[in-house]
């Protein structure tokens, strides 16, 4: 019976999924080709746009020299481009791009030729999980080629979904990729080589990638899936390969068919690590990491279904949780280390996240810093984690494919996300769980711990404050060896502060409890306790402000070397202090020059530290309330190995390299007394 159940169940929800999954007949049709040249970088295009129905605006760089005609009026004059001033977001900040625009009522069909240069420099970009800055929006050049959306290289029009037929020209030897299943289709002038893209088929917008690529390939379910790697990563194919087979596999199972024809991994040119519709773009040194794989990777291959499947309406990005809660939290959870990732994830929150910072999950949009990231991708995959414990998985599951069935090649924000759920919990109101998740700041406090044997029972006590505020809070009992979990859920207000207790039946077997530690798992979104989670390079990556001095004698190249990572590691202001008494409440910082003749950090050295005399050192310790870290370093090569390798290292309370820049050492400082962690005085 049960199996008959299931097979019903399962094709009933098949036959759901492919019926809602139509796409609507869009309102714009493209048929565009480019032509790439990485010798002049310039491009040059036409598109046949075809306006079905209603009023649209579309944009253009302005650094495109451009005519559009009206090909359904006989005759065929040009229309006028204006220029724009374009306002996009990043985050928190608004820049302003000079565009050319034009507006269209249909229905008409227009032809478009354009050519311009696209050569931002990608000589400074900075990409690791702490900030993001100086990526090239638009650059064609000989070391590759990279045209994002933002770049503005075709008429685009935004928070539109369009159709769209491509065809790419490249020099020879060179590989093109964006969405859809690449053909080539003949030579063109001057040893340039046509491409297809299929088509006709729906995008929010189009993006472009292309290099002198060895291309590696297989096909899973239909799907064509390549490597478009050089000669220096090309042995990581295989690996690769058989890694997107598996995670393609697995989401198609759990969300619904992959949306695209085909899945390409592109090795770029700078540092990046971007999921785009139907391949992802990860910059050379990040594909040579050991662990992308089964990391970075499926994050980026599960974009294809949130995010680049059903597309992020200007209402809030929900995509990089619901993919981080699907791809990074559950490869830890496949694995058993699910508390440490969730440890991890309020330890980022604490580090990088302020009163002067923080911000709502629905103004999220990208993230550029520490800050940016622990609200937009671990706040909001909290919030995925805490609906799923109150609906339960089953319930959970449906909603996410209805949604992916509902809105795949549509825009979806929070609303349309949260009314999936409602309908598969329709016995939950879910109104306001989603309010103070997406639309208040901040996490809750627990704090205020008490105990107490009574009789058979044990009473526990907590005082909790801020939102999202959880349905029940778990704590562990334990007496010697043995230990269980119980849920706190009962709530009373004491003193004008609302405080959980909750009358615990403990005394079982003879068994009582003689200490309770809360939350010890990591299951609630919430502040650490003070002494709760070791010290970490992240609070001062994190910290308003971070007072420096520097110590020893040295050449002034060195002195001015370090000012500058300063600078450059702490996304802050930085302070520099003439004593390390000056500013007492702020986190302080020796730069110390010359370990070879001065005892390590605050203690004198032991053999074993000895032989880190010399080697670039990070670390950080807490003083009483106040954090306090050292940068030890003697030479030039030292700078810059911190310099680049330190943001990637925030969750560390020391690392240590080698004089070939190798990590040779990453730990964490033991914590301190644990704020949720209470024995009874009589068991001390």
């Amino acid at each position: 019976m049960n199996r008959i159940y299931i097979s019903l169940l399962l094709l009933l929800t098949c036959s759901f999924l492919a019926i809602a999954a139509t796409p609507n007949p869009p309102a714009v049709s493209h048929k565009i080709a480019f032509t790439l040249n990485p010798t002049t970088q310039m491009l040059t295009g036409i598109d046949t746009i075809s306006i079905h129905h209603g009023n649209h605006k579309f944009y253009l760089a302005k650094k495109c020299d451009a005519s559009i005609v009206d090909i359904t009026d006989k005759k065929n004059e040009p229309l006028k481009l204006v220029t724009a001033n374009l306002l996009a977001k990043t985050d928190a900040e608004e820049w302003e791009a000079n565009a050319n625009a034009i507006e269209i009522s249909g229905p008409k069909t227009v032809v478009a030729n354009w050519s311009g240069v696209f050569n931002d420099s990608s000589a400074n970009v900075q990409f690791s999980r702490e900030q993001v800055a100086g990526v090239p929006e638009g650059v064609i050049a000989k070391q590759g080629i990279f045209l994002s959306t933002s770049a503005l290289f075709y008429p685009i029009e935004f928070n539109t979904v369009h159709e769209y037929t491509v065809t790419i020209s490249t020099p020879s030897g060179w590989t093109p990729i964006t969405t859809g299943l690449r053909t080539k289709i003949g030579l063109a002038p001057e040893g340039f080589v046509n491409w297809s893209f299929g088509g006709p088929w729906q995008n929010e917008g189009l993006s472009i990638a292309a290099g002198e690529f060895i291309v590696r390939s297989t096909d899973t379910l239909g799907i064509s899936i390549e490597t478009c790697f050089s000669p220096a990563r090309d042995s990581l194919a295989p690996t690769y390969l058989a890694a997107a087979k598996k995670y393609i596999a697995r989401y198609s199972r759990e969300f619904g068919a992959y949306p695209w024809p085909s899945f390409a991994m592109v090795e770029a040119f700078f540092p990046a690590g971007y999921g785009l519709p139907g391949y992802t773009f990860l910059g050379s040194e990040v594909i040579a990491l050991p662990f992308i794989v089964t990391t970075s990777l499926g994050h980026e291959v599960l974009h294809n279904w949130w995010g680049n499947g059903v597309f992020v309406s200007s209402s809030g990005n929900w995509c990089e949780g619901l993919t981080t809660f699907g791809a990074d939290w559950a490869y830890k959870t496949d694995r058993g280390e699910d508390a440490e990732y969730r440890r991890g994830l309020i330890k980022d929150y604490a580090s990088y996240v302020n009163n002067g910072n923080d911000f709502p999950l629905r103004k999220f949009t990208s993230r550029s810093s520490g800050a940016t990231r622990a609200v937009g991708y671990n706040k909001c995959a909290f919030l995925f984690y805490a609906l799923k414990n109150r609906i339960g998985d089953d319930a959970f599951n449906r909603a996410l494919q209805r949604f992916y069935a509902q809105y795949r090649y549509r825009f979806a924000g929070w609303d349309e996300l949260r009314e999936c759920f409602q309908q598969e919990a329709p016995h939950e109101s879910l109104k306001y769980f989603f309010r103070d998740w997406i639309d208040e700041t901040g996490a809750v406090e627990l704090k205020n711990l008490s105990m107490k044997n009574v009789g058979k029972t044990t009473e526990i006590s907590l005082a909790v404050s801020g939102k999202p505020f959880p349905t029940w809070i778990p704590a562990k009992l334990s007496n010697g060896d043995s230990s269980r979990i119980v849920q706190i859920d009962g709530r009373t207000i004491r003193n004008g502060k609302l405080t959980w207790s909750s009358a615990i039946e403990s005394t079982i077997h003879n068994w009582q409890p003689n200490e309770v530690t809360i939350d010890p798992y990591y299951q609630v979104w919430r502040k650490p306790a003070p002494g709760e989670i070791p010290p970490s390079l992240s609070d001062l990556y994190g910290a308003k402000k971070v007072g420096c001095w520097i110590e020893g004698n040295g050449d002034w190249q060195l002195d001015s070397a370090l000012r500058k990572l300063a600078v450059s590691l702490f996304d802050t202001t930085v302070v520099w202090l003439k004593t390390t008494e000056e500013f007492p409440e702020i986190p302080i910082v020796t730069l110390r020059k010359d370990i070879s003749k001065t005892a390590l950090y605050l203690h004198e050295p032991t053999p074993e530290q000895k032989l880190l005399f010399g080697k670039p050192l990070f670390e950080v310790k807490n003083e009483g309330k106040r954090i306090v870290g050292l940068i030890s370093v003697d030479n030039l090569a030292g700078v810059s190995y911190l310099q680049r390798k330190a943001p990637h290292y925030g969750k560390y309370s020391r690392i240590v390299f080698d004089e070939t820049g190798k990590n040779i050492i990453k730990d964490l400082a033991q914590p301190g007394k644990h704020a949720l962690h209470y024995v009874l005085p009589q068991a001390k």
